[in-house]
């Protein structure tokens, strides 16, 4: 699990990255996918964190739908 001080850091350049290709930044649902994914939790581990109120389901169709969009800017 990565420190609170680097998942911080990691967000902000996520939101610097989509700032600069799209004009926005994360959404509440996608932050919350990424903040998973850098503290290791599976989509269904996501679902069931308190103050997640989000279904499996729905955070993988988001979490796909982030990772290729920042897949196209970075070209990984």
């Amino acid at each position: 699990m990565k420190n609170q001080r680097e998942v911080h850091r990691a967000i902000a350049y996520l939101n610097q990255t989509l700032k600069e290709h799209k004009g926005t930044v994360l959404s509440d649902v996608q932050e919350a996918v990424a903040r998973g994914a850098m503290e290791g939790f599976t989509y269904e581990k996501m679902a069931q964190q308190e103050g997640y109120h989000y279904g499996e389901k729905y955070l993988k169709e988001v979490g796909s739908q982030l990772w290729k969009e920042l897949e196209s800017y970075w070209g990984v």
